[in-house]
């Protein structure tokens, strides 16, 4: 694919993102609305120009648009979800006054009025569609609700017969009203109806300013600057199929853990490749991986950028990293100004700008030190495996001569003479038992030592820096970044950072995908490798302005769970492909409703020699990860939880009782068959001690 060819399939996704990720913050914003003047003839395909009831508005709209440029939008929005409701998510009832659909306005340099509308940019607002589909019971299918809505221009019978399959969908909302466009509803009205109960839809329009998401200030502003370059990381360039994978030669370093044949291969991959997968189902280590791959690169004095598709997932990978090596501290990461990430991360910078740097309460040795103990227990642990080898092969000798049968005296002598030969040698040797704890011993003191030479190597490299002006001048820099109070000016101090310099203080980084933007600038190979975690839930738009940032990537997932929910219909989709100039290959390969970043990443992959399956599981009995491991991976899972003597139990006692649902929706003899169960279940354990008893989960599938 040519670098032209890129930059339409970024196009695409940017469009692609954009159409799914409309309506975020548009529950309530009659408080910055404006009425609106020519609603009807806009729907119908007219090119009579849009205008404002209020005079004043066009003007107050145009200073908006200079002052906040980029960090405010425009929109005219139509057809009002107006009325009180609670949504599942909302712990009261919520005042909504939500356009179902959206068309950006753009006012003109002069101020004069807007630019030509452009129908094909209708947007339909599928997080209000989302949060009612949520009211719903059974759920209808939102991909087939915004599918339902047909191209601008409409008419009057595309509208009464949108209403129908509407209500037909979302029976809660009331949308008889829509039925009487043309005739649209005063201002008045849709703010008088915002305060009733239940929920009606409106066939009025008004114009509003409202503030531009996270997602549109970061992800989509990126992709917009990737389209117009060349110089692509290669790992992004592998992923839109400019490039074909790289892979080199690297000695990689031991890590303070204990690590499988397929961990060690994603260890090596992510050292040697320009771009890799590790394949992780539930429960085998994935997130273990992880963290053995970036401690592995931090100890080569390399910078790891670490991205979650949630702060979350953030949080589980620091905390992990925290429990291998002593603290999380270190960890550079990115998150809400005022959440306790915020906090932590100002007393981190505090600590750092007094002289203490990371790992100071550890009093690890210097380096140095530790690397010759490292040499030492290296000899010691080959030493060790040398004799246990010699005592196993002594013993193997030892049971073939004993189990052959004697025959000619001479074989029998000789057969003797063999046995003790070898009892000899067992007999000078330590029994295997203790060759085997000492070997034990070693790995733990070695995994001991390991951690504490990395702690050592960024505790020198720090303290070297504070007793120098001009890198001193590096950390501060960098804490003043961590401490601005506003997204903009934070931004714009760490675009400003050497992070050539920073990395030396600040190896390692971790946020969430709509953060990066604050923290790291758009440079092309910023961090030595980038690791992108639970990619199956990750669309690839909102993930290549990350990977742009390495120059090298690991992607990690799992092709059985479920991937990333688009909410954008497949005429939206297929619009974009045209607009941007795809082929039918290109829509295909990229087709941003069916690919997760972990489709793309596999498919971009020639060989299976960059991609690692760990398939060691860890966490869930083998009775229940018994089915997933035959329906979904085939039985490739090896259960590390099952034992011989246990048997094969079953995973799940199903209790059928009789009785119906009574109209408040509650069968009552199901009910008291379960209190009954919990009664004695707990009378039955009241006596065995905190630790012996159960704990007990109860589900419903109904509220």
């Amino acid at each position: 694919m040519s670098a032209q060819s890129a930059s339409r399939v970024l196009r695409y996704l940017s469009a692609c993102r954009r159409a799914d990720g409309t309506g975020s913050g548009l529950w309530d914003i009659l408080d910055e609305a404006y009425d609106l003047r020519g609603l009807p003839d806009l729907l119908e395909g007219h090119e009579h120009p849009v205008t404002l009831g209020d005079p004043t508005a066009l003007a107050e709209l145009h200073r908006q648009a200079q002052v906040h440029r980029g960090a405010r939008r425009i929109l005219l929005g139509f057809f009002f979800v107006v009325g009180r409701c609670r949504l599942p998510s909302q712990p009261r009832r919520k005042r909504i006054c939500s356009p179902l659909f959206t068309l950006p306005l753009r006012v003109k340099e002069d101020g004069s009025g807007f630019e030509d509308i452009s129908l094909q940019e209708l947007e339909v607002n599928t997080v209000l569609l989302d949060a009612l589909r949520s009211v719903e019971s059974p759920s209808p299918e939102l991909e087939t609700l915004c599918d339902e809505v047909p191209p601008l221009p409409w008419s009057q019978a595309d509208i009464i017969g949108l209403s129908y399959r509407l209500k037909k969908l979302l029976p809660s909302v009331n949308w008889a009203p829509l039925r009487e466009y043309p005739e649209l509803p005063r201002e008045e009205e849709i703010t008088t109806s915002s305060s009733r109960s239940g929920l009606r839809c409106l066939p009025g329009g008004l114009v509003c300013a409202v503030d531009s998401s996270a997602m549109e200030r970061s992800v989509l502003h990126e992709l917009s600057q990737l389209e117009a370059r060349a110089d692509l990381s290669p790992p992004l360039a592998i992923l839109l199929g400019m490039n074909a994978p790289d892979r080199r030669a690297v000695r990689t370093e031991a890590v303070p853990l204990d690590l499988s044949a397929a961990q060690l291969g994603a260890l090596k991959g992510a050292a040697e490749s320009d771009l890799s997968v590790l394949i992780g189902p539930p429960g085998t280590g994935k997130s273990f991986t992880l963290c053995a791959i970036a401690l592995e690169h931090l100890l080569r004095g390399k910078s790891v950028l670490v991205a979650c598709r949630s702060q979350g997932a953030v949080g589980v990978l620091a905390d992990k990293l925290g429990t291998m090596v002593g603290e999380s501290g270190f960890v550079i990461r990115g998150g809400a100004m005022h959440s306790d990430v915020g906090r932590s991360m100002r007393a981190f910078f505090d600590r750092c700008i007094a002289g203490q740097p990371p790992f100071i309460r550890f009093r690890d040795p210097p380096s140095a030190e530790l690397e010759a103990k490292l040499d030492s227990l290296d000899d010691r642990l080959r030493k060790l495996t040398v004799d246990w080898q010699l005592c196993q092969q002594e013993s193997a000798r030892w049971a073939r001569e004993e189990a052959r049968e004697p025959g000619w005296w001479l074989t029998s002598l000789w057969r003797d003479y063999q046995m003790g030969s070898a009892e000899r040698r067992l007999d000078r040797a330590d029994e295997p038992w203790l060759l085997a704890a000492e070997h034990h011993r070693l790995l733990r003191e070695r995994h001991a030592t390991l951690a504490g030479l990395m702690r050592s190597r960024i505790r020198e490299r720090f303290e070297l820096g504070h007793a120098l002006r001009e890198q001193r001048a590096v950390i501060k820099a960098v804490s003043q970044a961590v401490r601005a109070q506003s997204a903009g000016v934070q931004a714009e101090r760490f675009a400003a950072l050497d992070f050539k310099a920073v990395h030396r203080y600040f190896p390692l980084w971790m946020t969430d995908l709509n953060t990066v933007h604050r923290l790291l600038p758009l440079v092309s190979g910023l961090f030595d490798l980038v690791l992108i975690d639970e990619a199956t839930h990750c669309d690839a738009a909102s993930a290549l302005p990350v990977i742009a940032r390495g120059k090298r990537a690991v992607v990690t997932g799992d092709p059985a769970q479920l991937r990333h929910i688009p909410f954008i219909p497949k005429t939206e989709q297929t619009r974009a492909a045209e607009r941007a100039g795809l082929s039918d290959d290109e829509s295909e390969t990229f087709d941003y409703r069916r690919k997760s970043l972990l489709d793309l990443a596999l498919q971009a992959i020639p060989t299976g020699q960059d991609v690692q399956f760990l398939d060691e599981h860890f966490r869930s009995r083998p009775e229940i990860i018994r089915f997933a491991n035959e329906r979904f991976y085939e039985g490739a899972l090896r259960v590390m939880t099952w034992r011989p003597s246990e048997g094969t139990p079953s995973a799940v006692a199903v209790h059928r009782v009789r009785g119906v649902r009574g109209a408040n929706g509650v069968n009552g003899v199901e009910l008291d068959a379960l209190m009954d169960f919990l009664e004695r279940r707990i009378a039955e354990e009241a006596t065995l001690p905190a630790a012996a008893r159960s704990s007990i989960g109860l589900l419903s599938p109904f509220r």
